[in-house]
């Protein structure tokens, strides 16, 4: 009999613990971090911009040879008024804009700097605007 007792205490602390875990899940999920002070000075950036999602961030390299993709967020913005921002700090570091395109509620820019492409895809959420940074080495050959 105590042995009974004891697994049904055990199963009513494993599902007061996978409640409590799901509870904490949609926190977990949005988990937000400042972005780094080297990123900040090597990518466009707003000022309230967030990381977000890194268990999904790869970044291999460093400085202009990195490649990769992150994500961050803007909170109570459009679209249009982060991508005006984006625009002008890329051009002080010394990014070109190459194309913008929209589609729907989003905005494609592709931007390069040396032999690195980096294409930005913002979307508008009812939390504000999501960015994907997706950063790589150019694909074209070189000339001599």
């Amino acid at each position: 009999m105590a042995m009974h007792t004891d697994r049904l205490g055990l199963m009513a602390l494993r599902r007061s613990g996978l409640a409590l875990f799901l509870s904490w899940l949609p926190y977990i999920a949005w988990a937000q971090t400042p972005w780094p002070a080297w990123q900040v000075e090597m990518y466009p950036y707003v000022e309230s911009m967030v990381q977000t999602r890194p268990e999904q961030t790869i970044l291999l390299g460093e400085g202009d040879l990195q490649t990769g993709i992150f994500y961050a967020s803007v909170a109570e913005v459009y679209s249009e008024e982060v991508q005006t921002a984006l625009i002008e700090d890329a051009e002080e570091k010394g990014w070109r804009l190459r194309s913008v395109l929209r589609l729907g509620t989003s905005y494609v820019m592709t931007l390069t700097k040396n032999d690195r492409t980096l294409d930005l895809r913002l979307t508008n959420t009812v939390r504000g605007v999501d960015a994907v940074y997706s950063v790589l080495m150019s694909q074209q050959p070189k000339r001599p």
